[in-house]
């Protein structure tokens, strides 16, 4: 009987090199999307440094707000290679033997 464990060689073939790096890339433009207001937010900090109105209004603070949720959502997704051997393993492999009845 067959289990549906992952092994070294399973993860070093080239198609599950291929699907990790879709995965990655994948992630990468994900996280994209929060790169803008990420920035945003930073770019207004910056402003109100350089035009010295931060020392005024220290609520501008808030503008980091978005840059360490985008940090923190990052590090919590990014996939290494034992992330996403479990991502195939649960979420993939039951695909595939589901499609083979």
């Amino acid at each position: 009987m067959k289990t549906n464990k992952l092994t070294s060689t399973d993860i070093s073939n080239p198609d599950s090199k291929a699907l990790i790096t879709t995965i990655t890339s994948f992630t990468i433009v994900r996280l994209a999307m929060f790169e803008g207001p990420a920035f945003f937010g930073l770019v207004i900090l910056l402003m109100s440094i350089l035009w010295g109105v931060l020392n005024s209004n220290p609520v501008l603070w808030i503008g980091i707000i978005p840059m360490l949720i985008m940090l923190f959502y990052a590090a919590k997704i990014f996939p290494t290679t034992e992330n996403v051997a479990l991502l195939i393993q649960d979420k993939i492999y039951p695909l595939l033997k589901d499609g083979e009845r």
